[in-house]
């Protein structure tokens, strides 16, 4: 069996040999040599047209050649495997062990190659990478729990059926990725692997690319995923060079998502493909950052990017970045860009930031820089990004966007992918899932209404062609409840707390003692603050809803003339009003909508479509919106009195 690794050709070890010496392969900082394993090279096929340094060659311990990978267990028999797995991870561990020699049956009885062996097995045999590995150290392997590993899978694979539901919400949790490429092994197995390793966060590397015109690519069936779907590559790559040259950056697992995803492949495979991809694709932003990463970002593997194509070299030319195949263009692409991550390709010709003086290294370093990172600023910078994306499928931009806008824990999770799902009806899921926070943004900074499912938000269209570079720096407001709504309430027959009064609008500071009082205890009760929803309940926040608003002076656009002033009548009053955008509001009854806490001069105009009464839940009003105003609340301008009346809630359709 030590053999079968011998046969390198010459040309291979010249070229390892001047790669070694350049350092463009992983190089340990200790003699490898000297390592009490046998040491493997590897090496993309010879008719491979490599051009970049890291993808020729890889030397190292515990990294299998294909030719020992697809070794049959069967040919080896318990005992060769046993001796196998002894001799390249330095151990000597005999079928002596309670339950090893079963674990070692079960690899010969199911028919395994010797590849996919190592993966299952090398967690509970070794400790982490040959950096850290003491061979001097052997792990009692009957202390073990052989099953930890089927018990990790099949929770998983609950966790995936209980989410899958014909409701807008498919994925209740955030679930770690279904596959994983083990590099070692050079196969691709279940998630479960990983999380037999005391540090599994860190282990899983995630390849970034874009995926290559169509006629620069092929498919290609291969053992490292089993044969299960053709796996698209370009046509000048072999899936060798990604795996040395991930090895040689240092990578022992990686997400990757042609050999990790289900790709489409035979008529039989694709209702399993359209079940996986329900829960696989919605998650994938969460992959490449997982939800809790923002705490100890230190502790996960890195994001590394072929910008041009995967395995192909970073390159920039004329015409690069108009391309609709390039990674900068691609609607995937948007939820994994990090500011760590790391470019791969690299050849002496690749461009650096610091070549700013050529104009398409400058285009490409700029569009690089004002991509939004999670969380963003608002909900406008992330539409304004991909709206000059591409997509193979219209969906795909929709659920592009989720990693950005919608928290996977709570409250809903996020939507199921539906492959053949209208782009409207799948923004409307998204809308549904989103956070309060940017939901209210396109509520009260959006400033016309909907064409689609809802007025309150814009429709798809609408968001792709719209125009946002004046919104674009205007932070997501803090709408979360304010002082009302906490401890600093007290609920009293009379008087009002200072903590209280300093949190009410400028605008409701003049309102008699006794209608404070009575508004105050509204609020407490919900009456006097609104809870303002969308048609299917969910809540933005609270406010106030002031119906009999008429509207005048804002119902003409004059060229060039960004702001706008109006006035509305309100409860007798006349109060100065501005419009800071280019929709039309018609002159007319109103009723307005503004959010609690100090951030309220931002209000909806809407109107009264319906008002239901219930003897328990109060009155709701229905109310569609029509456009934005902002109402100072320096002017000076206050309302003397303000009726809460009997509505308890609001609605918009």
């Amino acid at each position: 069996m030590e053999g079968v690794v011998d046969a390198l050709t010459a040309e291979h070890r010249q070229l390892l040999e001047e790669a070694v010496k350049r350092r463009d392969v992983y190089v340990p900082d200790i003699d490898v040599d000297s390592l009490p394993v046998p040491i493997f090279d590897l090496f993309p096929p010879l008719e491979s047209k490599v051009v970049v340094p890291r993808q020729m060659g890889y030397r190292g311990p515990l990294a299998l050649p294909n030719e020992l990978a697809d070794v049959a267990c069967q040919s080896l028999g318990k005992k060769g495997l046993l001796a196998e797995l002894n001799r390249i991870q330095g151990t000597s561990y005999d079928l002596e062990i309670d339950s090893l020699e079963a674990r070692l049956e079960t690899c010969v009885s199911e028919g395994l190659d010797f590849g996919t062996a190592y993966s299952y097995m090398r967690p509970l045999w070794a400790q982490q990478n040959f950096e850290r590995l003491d061979f001097s150290i052997e792990i009692d392997l009957s202390e073990l729990n052989f099953y930890k590993m089927a018990a990790q899978t099949a929770r998983m694979i609950g966790r995936r059926d209980r989410s899958v539901y014909t409701d807008p919400f498919g994925v209740m949790n955030y679930i770690p990725p279904r596959r994983v490429w083990d590099l070692y092994s050079n196969r691709v197995v279940d998630y479960a692997v990983v999380e037999l390793w005391p540090n599994t966060s860190e282990l899983v590397w995630r390849v970034s690319h874009p995926w290559v015109h169509s006629n620069r690519r092929h498919t290609v069936m291969t053992l490292i995923n089993n044969f299960r779907w053709p796996v698209p590559v370009p046509v000048d790559v072999d899936l060798e060079q990604v795996r040395i040259e991930l090895l040689n950056c240092g990578a022992q697992y990686a997400w990757l998502d042609v050999l990790c995803l289900r790709q489409v492949g035979e008529d039989e495979d694709e209702e399993e493909r359209h079940e996986e991809w329900k829960v696989d694709v919605p998650t994938i932003g969460f992959i490449y950052s997982p939800p809790h990463r923002s705490e100890r970002p230190e502790e996960y593997g890195p994001i590394v990017c072929y910008f041009n194509g995967l395995g192909w070299p970073f390159v920039l030319e004329e015409g690069t970045l108009d391309d609709h195949r390039h990674w900068l263009n691609r609607a995937w692409t948007l939820q994994e860009h990090k500011h760590d991550m790391l470019t791969l390709g690299l050849t002496e010709e690749s461009p650096t930031p610091e070549e700013r003086d050529n104009e398409v290294v400058r285009r490409f370093y700029e569009r690089l820089e004002i991509l939004p990172f999670h969380p963003p600023s608002n909900i406008f910078t992330v539409l304004h990004a991909m709206q000059p994306r591409a997509a193979a499928n219209p969906t795909d931009k929709v659920f592009g966007l989720i990693y950005f806008l919608v928290t996977p824990r709570y409250p809903h999770g996020v939507p199921a992918y539906l492959e053949e799902e209208d782009v409207e009806d799948a923004w409307l899921r998204v809308l549904s899932a989103m956070e309060q926070r940017y939901r209210l943004d396109l509520l009260f900074l959006f400033p016309a209404a909907g064409t689609g499912k809802v007025a309150w938000a814009p429709s798809w269209q609408q968001a792709m062609n719209s125009d946002f570079t004046t919104l674009l720096d205007t932070p997501t407001a803090d709408y979360q409840h304010s002082t009302f709504f906490h401890d600093r309430v007290s609920k009293f027959v009379s008087g009002l707390p200072e903590s209280v009064s300093e949190a009410l609008p400028d605008f409701l500071t003049d309102l008699d003692d006794g209608l404070l009082s009575r508004g105050l205890l509204n609020f407490v009760s919900e009456r006097h603050v609104k809870k303002i929803m969308d048609r299917t309940g969910e809540v933005f926040a609270r406010g106030y809803a002031v119906a009999g608003c008429f509207v005048r002076g804002l119902a003409d656009v004059p060229q060039g003339d960004r702001q706008r002033t109006g006035s509305v009548r309100m409860q007798g009053r006349n109060l100065v009003v501005h419009a800071a955008h280019r929709e039309p509001i018609p002159e007319g009854e109103y009723v307005m909508v503004g959010r609690d806490g100090p951030a309220s001069d931002v209000w909806v105009l809407g109107t009264l479509s319906r008002q239901d009464r219930r003897l328990f839940s109060g009155t709701t009003l229905w109310v569609r919106k029509v456009s934005i105003l902002q109402m100072p609340r320096s002017s000076g301008e206050n309302l003397q009195r303000f009726d809460p009346g009997e509505v308890t809630s609001l609605r918009f359709d």
